[in-house]
């Protein structure tokens, strides 16, 4: 069991191969899961993207913000959650996050900027 959950959270999106045998991921995650007092940044992380699969915005902001709380240097949470607030239309949120990322990841200039071509870096 033990290797299974790290293997979820590893490759969290390895759940929507095997959702279709259970009523939703946030099952599967609840069921393999550490409690979540004992969640890491990558836990916070995997639920966020689990979350916004599931079409629960919010509650994938939520998680986001709470891997960021336990690593405000997890660029990847700050880069994805910069996308999800630009798809909600939300600018300046999308702005703010997408100049955390970059700040961490200056590299990553030239994708932020494709993927959120309307924000000014």
């Amino acid at each position: 069991m033990d290797a299974l959950n790290h293997y979820l959270k590893l490759f969290p999106h390895v759940l929507q191969f095997i959702s279709p045998h259970v009523e939703s991921y946030v099952e599967i995650r609840e069921k393999l899961a550490a409690a979540k007092e004992d969640y890491t940044e990558y836990d916070w992380f995997g639920e966020a993207r689990i979350r916004e699969t599931e079409g629960n915005s919010e509650g994938a902001l939520e998680a986001f913000s709470e891997s960021i709380k336990l690593n405000p240097n997890f660029a990847k949470a700050w880069y994805y959650k910069a996308l999800l607030h630009y798809e909600l239309g939300q600018k300046d949120e999308a702005l703010e996050c997408a100049k955390k990322a970059l700040e961490l990841k200056p590299t990553w200039e030239k994708h932020i900027r494709k993927n959120l071509p309307e924000l000014e870096l």
